[in-house]
């Protein structure tokens, strides 16, 4: 299905203030994965933009990391 460019541009332009909003938010939201910290939180977060833009979208657990590449 091709997307019209146009339409998403214009969405863009008429919503920039809430897309900068949400960039902002996850932008501020701590993810360290080899300390674990915030990494749910802001998978969480993905997930509710996904889902709040009619995406069907679910988390999924992984294995710990222990920091090592």
């Amino acid at each position: 299905m091709p997307f019209d460019r146009g339409k998403i541009f214009a969405h863009i332009d008429k919503n920039l203030p809430q897309h900068i909003a949400k960039v902002q938010e996850l932008v501020r939201q701590p993810s360290i994965s080899p300390e674990n910290k915030g990494v749910r939180e802001c998978a969480n977060l993905v997930l509710s933009y996904l889902t709040s833009l009619g995406a069907k979208a679910s988390l999924e657990e992984t294995l710990p990391s222990d920091g090592a590449l």
